[in-house]
């Protein structure tokens, strides 16, 4: 199974593709060495992390708290906040305060992890907990419906690599990625006024324009976010110019959701 240095390779790979598309900026990556201010040791014992656990946050790189999914409804954790770790080792704990039923039937959530065990992800409602065994370098996707030790034991970087190449491909496309291809909704006027279709402020990038503008190998980031700057000037009915139009590929082309 994978080793610390695996996991952190393929773990960096992923980051380094959120920058590259947009999805979080530079600023937010925490990388390894993380000084006392980025990982509090002294906590992660407190809440019963083995040893093997701690020196894998100490050695991986996360993002700042907020920035978004891994994995469709499933947060990236940042390590740096104490009730984030807290979430680590007990990532269903959250969704138990909604649903105490699964709770009472689940020893899992009520113990926490083992101390060797601590997820990579909030799990939300709907979501996956990532959860790394950081002695046996494997991964469990766990939904939190069964034990835990009855979801499928993987390897970690085999985990992460086809997250990284679902990405890549384009074929996945991270949650709320702010770029392209605005959807409308209607917006209801007060009393007998007439509803309005408004222009959603959140997009999803197209395929095959992120391809037309050199994706994976030459990507322009640069240029593309200027075609989806016109794009959205050309929906918003402010640009009447034919030769600015911009031609996509139908639905079928766009990406079905993520992971």
């Amino acid at each position: 199974m994978s080793s610390t240095d695996e996991i952190v390779e393929s773990l960096t790979r992923i980051y380094q593709l959120f920058i590259e598309i947009d999805y979080i900026s530079e600023s937010v990556l925490k990388v390894a060495p993380h000084g006392p201010e980025e990982l509090d040791t002294d906590l992660c014992r407190q809440l019963g992390m083995a040893d093997s656990a701690i020196f894998f946050l100490e050695s991986i790189p996360w993002a700042s708290a907020g920035c978004g999914d891994l994995i469709k409804d499933s947060e990236m954790i940042d390590f740096s906040e104490p009730h984030c770790l807290m979430a680590a080792r007990d990532p269903m704990a959250a969704r138990n305060i909604h649903h105490q039923g699964l709770a009472a039937g689940n020893q899992t959530s009520r113990e926490g992890l083992d101390g060797a065990m601590l997820s990579l992800t909030f799990c939300g409602q709907t979501g996956h907990a990532l959860v790394v065994d950081t002695v046996r370098g494997t991964i469990r996707k766990w939904d939190g419906s069964d034990r835990l030790l009855d979801a499928e034991e993987r390897d970690a970087s085999a985990v992460l690599d086809e997250i990284y190449h679902g990405y890549l491909s384009l074929a996945e496309i991270p949650y709320e990625l702010d770029i392209l291809q605005p959807t409308q909704h209607l917006v209801y006027g007060i009393l007998d006024e007439p509803a309005e279709y408004v222009t959603d402020t959140r997009y999803v990038l197209v395929k095959s324009a992120a391809m037309d503008h050199g994706w994976p190998d030459s990507f322009s980031k640069e240029d593309f976010k200027r075609t989806a700057a016109r794009w959205l000037q050309i929906m918003g009915g402010n640009d009447s110019s034919s030769d600015d139009s911009i031609s996509f590929e139908n639905d079928e082309e766009l990406p079905n959701g993520i992971f």
